[in-house]
């Protein structure tokens, strides 16, 4: 298995709702600790936009309220899943394997060496 496919298969272990669960942990007690204030409102809620009066008779789901539930749910699904989906993406497209190159895979190394469970990529 290269690297490359080491990293990938990380990424896709990471992206589980177990994972962010332990990693929203692990940043609570850090904050907790260090004295920091944990948000309690989901950023851009505290304004809701005014739906144009045009909109709010329509057919369309214009006026429905789209809120996220919880604070945990808006930070998986908007930055956690979506940070990890657009990183293997862009590894794919950076390491394809035709432009796999001696350079690509220095680059991967001194990437892992970032990675706080390298031991699960060597």
């Amino acid at each position: 298995m290269t690297i490359k496919e080491r990293f990938l298969q990380l990424c896709d272990e990471l992206r589980t709702d177990e994972q962010f669960t332990e990693i929203v942990m692990k940043a609570t007690t850090a904050a907790e600790a260090l004295d920091i204030e944990i948000p309690e409102q989901i950023p851009g809620q505290g304004r809701c936009r005014k739906v144009p009066e045009k909109f709010k008779y329509s057919s369309t789901s214009a006026n429905e309220d789209h809120h996220v539930l919880t604070l945990e749910e808006y930070y998986r699904g908007k930055l956690y899943f979506t940070f990890l989906d657009i990183l293997r993406q862009e590894l794919e497209r950076r390491f394809r394997e035709r432009e796999i190159a001696v350079d690509n895979n220095e680059v991967l190394k001194i990437f892992i060496e970032m990675v706080p469970n390298r031991r699960l990529l060597l």
